[in-house]
């Protein structure tokens, strides 16, 4: 089994003592690098670096990103590179919401880097969360934003302000859908089992959505714990490898819309 490597997204279902404990490492076969590209005719996905890595069943799972565009560039992957220009020159705030046990303190999910940052002179205020623009008056300049946070409250003045709380489909994976022909309705889209158009390739969790004559886009796998959504997956997969299992049968064509009932908290 190969796992290629994709952008990372966090639904904090796994920390890294879970990672730990599963060891992937040691039964998967990790191919670092960004997909580019798809042939479903010979059955192989194309890795940055001109590798092609053959697959017999591919599964899609990468969830969705924080989105920037700028006039040369099509989407930045890190807001670090975005920040690396103005650093000698701005003085720059960055208030982040995350501090839990089981996740790094900041939007960046890498200690190293954060402390890279704070060295470089961006102060970085931890447990942020954004309360008010312009003290609550008129939002169509923002001067002033304000945040709560679990010691004092925190108002900054500011000439650019950047809220990163809404994320994506990664600009590669939609580009590398998309030139494979699979059905693509502002994401990924999937049937009950999992199914792409493709019957070889499964996608799952944020990436993906129901197609629209399910009348069910509330109902997405974003909504879900994706914890309790891979699973499931897995059990629909598990019969491939192990040939003792009775495969699972798709369900009849009049209960095709009927999508699995989650119930696990989201985080």
């Amino acid at each position: 089994m190969h796992l290629a490597g994709s952008p990372a997204f966090h639904s904090h279902g796994y920390c890294d003592s879970d990672h730990t404990q599963l060891s992937l490492r040691s039964w998967i076969n990790v191919v670092t690098g960004k997909r580019v590209g798809i042939d479903r005719a010979v059955k192989h996905v194309l890795v940055s670096g001109g590798r092609k890595v053959p697959y017999d069943h591919l599964i899609f799972y990468t969830g969705q990103q924080y989105q920037l565009f700028t006039d040369k560039e099509k989407i930045r992957q890190s807001l670090f590179g975005c920040l690396a220009p103005l650093l000698p020159s701005f003085r720059i705030h960055l208030p982040t919401d995350e501090g839990s046990s089981c996740s790094p303190s900041s939007c960046f999910s890498n200690h190293t880097v954060e402390k890279a940052l704070e060295n470089s002179g961006v102060h970085v205020h931890h447990n942020c969360f954004l309360a008010q623009m312009n003290d609550g008056q008129n939002p169509e300049s923002i001067t002033f934003v304000s945040f709560t946070s679990d010691t004092q409250p925190l108002r900054l003045e500011c000439s650019l302000f950047m809220n990163l709380s809404s994320k994506g489909v990664n600009y590669d994976a939609f580009q590398s859908n998309n030139n494979a022909c699979l059905v693509y309705d502002g994401r990924l889209v999937i049937d009950t089992t999992f199914h792409t158009s493709d019957s070889t390739i499964r996608a799952g969790g944020p990436l993906t959505k129901f197609p629209r004559h399910y009348h069910s886009d509330q109902w997405s796998h974003s909504r879900f714990n994706s914890r309790e959504v891979v699973q499931e997956l897995a059990a629909i997969l598990l019969p491939f490898f192990d040939l003792t299992l009775e495969p699972a049968i798709n369900p009849p064509a009049d209960l095709d819309g009927l999508i699995t009932n989650y119930t696990q908290a989201k985080i």
